[in-house]
C-alpha cells in the first residue's frame, strides 16, 4: 500500500467526521454513532478513498480500523479475505505476497507501553 495514499485517505475520513453532529451525518442514519459503529464507517470510507486514490500496489488481506474513546475503551472494525479485499488496478502487476495494513486512529498522545 502507498503510504501516502493511505495517510491522505485516512485524513480525508477524519477530518468528515471531526468537530461534526454524528449522528446528523448520512453515515451514521438510523444508528447510535457508538465507537464500534465510528470504527466501521472509518473503515468503509477508508478502503474507498484508498480504493479511489490508486494507493493499492499489492493485494491488502486485512484491514482493520481501531478508534480509542480513551487509553483503556476502544472498538475495532476489521475485515479480512484471503483473495484481497483491496487489490491493485488490473494494469499495476501484483506481487505473490500479500500486505496487510491496519490503520488506526489513536490519540496523539496514545503510549501502548
Amino acid at each position: 500500500c502507498d503510504i501516502l495514499a493511505a495517510q491522505s485517505a485516512l485524513r480525508a475520513c477524519m477530518e468528515a467526521l471531526d468537530h461534526k453532529d454524528l449522528d446528523a451525518l448520512d453515515d451514521f442514519a438510523g444508528t447510535n454513532s457508538t465507537v464500534e459503529v465510528v470504527a466501521r464507517v472509518v473503515f468503509k470510507n477508508f478502503a474507498a478513498k484508498l480504493a479511489a486514490a490508486g494507493g493499492v500496489v499489492a493485494p491488502i488481506t486485512r484491514l482493520e480500523v481501531v478508534v480509542m474513546e480513551s487509553d483503556i475503551a476502544g472498538a475495532s472494525y476489521f475485515e479480512e479475505d484471503a483473495a484481497g479485499l483491496l487489490v491493485p488496478a488490473a494494469a499495476a502487476p501484483a506481487p505473490a505476497a500479500s500486505n496487510v495494513l491496519c490503520a488506526t486512529n489513536l490519540p496523539p498522545d496514545y503510549d501502548a507501553a
